[in-house]
């Protein structure tokens, strides 16, 4: 897929995905990875998830973990303040 983004400039995006794959699918694939990329970056700010300095795998996994959960208690407190109170 090939975006002209002006100035003579273009925007590339190679994929592996089979030849028949539609124009529609592969937009739609793009934008669920700027929504990905977007919960990381917002991951790390919010829970400082870029300072972890262990050393194992399983160190890892666990920090990596616990972040995780508590970055999706945030956005369940997020998205149920926003719906309406129900009586």
């Amino acid at each position: 897929m090939t975006e002209q983004l002006g100035d003579g400039v273009f925007k590339y995006h190679l994929s592996t995905m089979p030849a028949n794959t539609t124009l529609e699918e592969l937009v739609r694939l793009e934008h669920q990875r700027w929504t990905t990329e977007q919960a990381y970056q917002q991951l790390n700010e919010e829970l400082g998830s870029g300072r972890f300095e262990g050393r194992s795998w399983r160190g890892l996994h666990y920090y990596l973990t616990l972040r995780l959960q508590a970055f999706c208690f945030l956005a369940r407190l997020r998205t149920s303040r926003k719906a309406p109170l129900t009586a």
